[in-house]
């Protein structure tokens, strides 16, 4: 979820060991209102194991969201994360 005229939305991701963050950020907000975007973003590359995923939005200070994967090669998943709170 982002305002509704949010500019470029852009996203960082960072590895740090076993640990993947992510910083959702948009570049203006100018409008009153929220609008669902949907965003893709790639992480790698990873080697086989138990990762953490944590999003945050603006600013690495506080997460939005977190969950886990266990990655390996064969994996062939999509993560969907929604923002309805």
């Amino acid at each position: 979820m982002f305002n509704c005229a949010p500019g470029e939305l852009k996203i960082e991701a960072t590895i740090d060991g076993n640990v993947i963050k992510i910083l959702e950020m948009e570049e203006t907000a100018l409008a009153n209102c929220i609008c669902p975007y949907d965003l893709y973003c790639e992480v790698g590359p990873l080697s086989n194991g138990d990762y953490e995923v944590v999003i945050y939005h603006g600013s690495f200070e506080i997460p939005t969201r977190q969950f886990s994967i266990t990655y390996n090669k064969r994996l062939n998943a999509k993560y969907e994360v929604t923002y309805d709170d």
